[in-house]
């Protein structure tokens, strides 16, 4: 039981992660096509 709660809560920090990397990773390349001009 503990070891499925454990999962379970891996996988939503997994999914915060990922919602909050992706527009990171956006923005950064955003950056480097304006430092690139």
């Amino acid at each position: 039981m503990k070891q499925k709660s454990l999962t379970s809560k891996q996988a939503i920090c997994h999914n915060l992660f990922s919602k909050v990397w992706t527009p990171l990773i956006s923005i950064d390349e955003i950056i480097r096509e304006l430092e690139d001009e």
